[in-house]
């Protein structure tokens, strides 16, 4: 059992570009997923190696500072969650330039 718990462990800590957990889907829905693959490179950020991402089940461990090839819906929540970062980082130097 420990054996398996460390493979899994250093599986995670290889330079893998994507790693995606197996779920439940059909056959056509996996074909959609590998006509559909775009590059995807995130900032590499001090103490932050992989990001993870799930997306209807499915989930994904990103490494950073690396192109990888990502389902386009990744790529598109990836993006989504960078534009709402951005968003509420303006909202909090805006309550905080008010609040001085």
């Amino acid at each position: 059992m420990a054996d398996k718990n460390k493979d899994k462990l250093a599986e995670q800590e290889t330079p893998v570009n994507t790693q995606e957990t197996e779920t439940q889907e059909t056959p056509k829905a996996a074909a959609e997923d590998a006509e559909k693959r775009v590059s995807l490179r995130l900032p590499r950020m001090p103490g932050k190696g992989t990001m993870f991402v799930a997306v209807n089940g499915r989930s994904f461990l990103i490494k950073r500072g690396v192109s990888v090839e990502v389902p386009q819906y990744v790529a598109d929540f990836v993006h989504q969650q960078e534009e709402q970062d951005e968003k509420t980082a303006a909202m909090i130097d805006e309550l905080s330039s008010e609040a001085e």
